[in-house]
């Protein structure tokens, strides 16, 4: 199910959620003012450009898809949209329309719940991994202090946090 809301308070169901695809949807994000993607089980990817009506576009690979979000190349400066989810999974598109699978990012079944876009784009998952990556490509393995699963991260100004199981909490700056 999809909802949206222009004010936090009232939600509102998406025209076309329930028709567009009846697997769990684990992410969302939002570029200028009319791109939204989600993306979900078995490699559900949905674009829309007002959130309310959404559509199936194929993102070339089965595996679920976790986290979403859009970023700039730093070497081209274009804009570039990155999905990543489990088994290390990587798909990107120019434009949120035309996906492309990429090689795992990671070794093993590194399975990746979260990605960003500040001055960088970084991905975390299982095991403690964090990865990042200037183009949306290519990506390295960085330190971690942990061995936990990490869920989420966001980013500030000057600052990225990620959290993860057993509470974990880690700050780069």
């Amino acid at each position: 199910t999809i909802i949206s809301s222009t004010d936090g308070i009232n939600w509102t169901a998406a025209a076309s959620s329930g028709t567009v695809t009846a697997n769990d949807l684990y992410a969302v994000t939002s570029y200028g003012n009319n791109l939204w993607i989600a993306v979900g089980a078995k490699g559900t990817l949905l674009t829309s450009r007002d959130a309310n009506t959404w559509t199936s576009v194929n993102s070339n690979t089965v595996l679920d898809l976790k986290g979403v979000t859009a970023g700039v190349n730093a070497t081209t400066r274009a804009t570039v949209f990155v999905a990543v989810g489990a088994g290390g999974a990587l798909v990107t598109s120019p434009e949120g329309a035309t996906w492309t699978a990429q090689p795992a990012i990671g070794t093993g079944a590194s399975a990746l719940a979260a990605v960003i876009y500040g001055t960088q784009f970084i991905a975390v998952g299982s095991g403690g991994g964090i990865f990042t990556s200037i183009d949306g490509t290519n990506w390295a393995s960085q330190p971690s202090t942990t061995g936990s699963n990490l869920k989420a991260i966001a980013h500030a100004p000057y600052i990225y946090s990620v959290v993860g199981a057993a509470g974990v909490n880690l700050l780069a700056k």
